[in-house]
């Protein structure tokens, strides 16, 4: 059993909390920038369809991101299962 769990914590790449902060920022920089699209299409600085593709762009970031931070949380949550 011991060896099995010692397997799952390899079988991630890399540092999960390490990984799990990268995603985190990744999440808030999307945020950031979602916020700055909209205010230049308040201004007028950029056209609807601007704003809809760099907020498609930031969207599917956003996801990705959510998706990998639930992946590793589920490896967590498997790991802790076995210990």
């Amino acid at each position: 059993m011991i060896r099995m769990i010692e397997l799952e914590k390899r079988g991630a790449h890399g540092d999960p909390k390490r990984q799990a902060k990268a995603w985190l920022d990744k999440l808030a920089e999307a945020e950031t920038e979602r916020r700055d699209y909209l205010r230049l299409a308040a201004r007028g600085s950029i056209t609807d369809r601007e704003l809809d593709e760099a907020l498609a762009e930031l969207e599917l970031t956003r996801s990705t991101a959510e998706h990998e931070l639930a992946t590793l949380q589920n490896h967590q949550e498997a790991i802790e299962a076995l210990e």
